[in-house]
């Protein structure tokens, strides 16, 4: 959808071991996107997980986002632009 409009933002939870797709979604707001895809993370038994797990957002690292990879214990985060300062301090 991303290539018919160019303004959205996606979110996805990646196995950090296989590099398996668990959950990925699309949202107009790259914070949308990631609360579609937490979710649907701890909806369907996803989160939180033993096995290591990384999220990647489109957009930046915003503190919010960071947090919420945090709650959701989620060992590593990947963004496509620069962190806040909130967010590195964090």
């Amino acid at each position: 959808l991303f290539e018919r409009t160019g303004g959205l933002h996606a979110a996805a939870l990646f196995c950090a071991l296989s590099g398996e797709l668990l959950a990925c979604f699309e949202d107009i707001g790259r914070h949308n996107a990631t609360d579609k895809t937490l979710g649907f993370g701890l909806e369907n038994g996803l989160l939180p997980s033993s096995a290591p797990q990384i999220l990647v957002v489109s957009g930046r690292a915003s503190f919010e986002i960071v947090q919420k990879t945090l709650r959701a214990r989620i060992g590593a985060l990947a963004c496509v632009s620069a962190p806040s300062n909130l967010a590195v301090e964090l």
